[in-house]
């Protein structure tokens, strides 16, 4: 407990780094590249080369940063990850909230730093302690995209049981528009059996952003519950 930002329960309170060495392929020039990180504690800055790419203040959460304009393909750059934790809670009791900005306060923190109680608000957020450590919880990985591709994919209930909307975001960087063919695949999770398949020729895709939706008929589909947790999968490609 010689390090003074641990403390004696094993709170992490400050700032740590993170960084490697990244040597994205050549071929990769022309193509779109995001950072998907899962999950920090808490705020996290994203610096390539030492310039701030993108940041996320939400702790806890996933989140994706556009590095397109950052990344050097074919050249060694490093990445470095700079976590800011202002707070931790060592406990299974409901945790305290503290404000974060110029001035906080923590009632019935352990921590000689703070101010124990002490009501001074000043503009700031309002966070939850939540646990008491600070770094990268889960996985980073660099995504390489076409300029058109899917963004996201969800699947949309609908009041019918048995049918669904599979729902996509679609991207398109190229600056013109493009036309697109889908096919979507429902397999069951336990034994990949495919029990749903559907064609969509000739979507057109603005510049930009759009949504793409396929609808899916299944009369057996079996509804989820404790007892018997039969789960689906869905997949799209384009």
């Amino acid at each position: 407990d010689a390090d003074p930002a641990v403390g004696t329960i094993g709170d992490y309170i400050g700032v740590s780094w993170w960084w490697r060495e990244i040597k994205v392929p050549a071929r990769a020039a022309g193509k779109r590249m995001f950072l998907d990180i899962e999950s920090v504690n808490m705020r996290a800055e994203i610096f390539l080369d030492e310039r701030l790419v993108g940041y996320d203040c939400i702790g806890n959460t996933p989140f994706s940063i556009d590095v397109t304009d950052f990344v050097k393909p074919g050249q060694t750059q490093r990445l470095a990850v700079r976590i800011t934790k202002p707070g931790g809670f060592q406990s299974w009791t409901d945790n305290p909230m503290m404000v974060w900005g110029s001035e906080f306060w923590c009632s019935g923190c352990p921590h000689s730093n703070w101010d124990g109680g002490k009501s001074v608000y000043e503009p700031g957020i309002t966070v939850n302690q939540a646990r008491g450590f600070g770094g990268i919880l889960a996985t980073v990985k660099l995504r390489i995209v076409d300029a058109v591709h899917i963004a996201d994919l969800w699947v949309r209930n609908k009041p019918s049981r048995v049918d669904v909307d599979a729902t996509l975001e679609v991207a398109n960087y190229s600056g013109r528009q493009a036309m697109a063919f889908f096919r979507a695949e429902i397999r069951e999770k336990s034994s990949g059996k495919v029990v749903f398949s559907a064609e969509k020729k000739g979507a057109v895709l603005p510049p930009g952003g759009s949504t793409v939706v396929i609808p899916a008929h299944y009369p057996e589909a079996k509804l989820w519950d404790p007892q018997n947790p039969h789960l689906y999968e869905c997949e799209v490609r384009m």
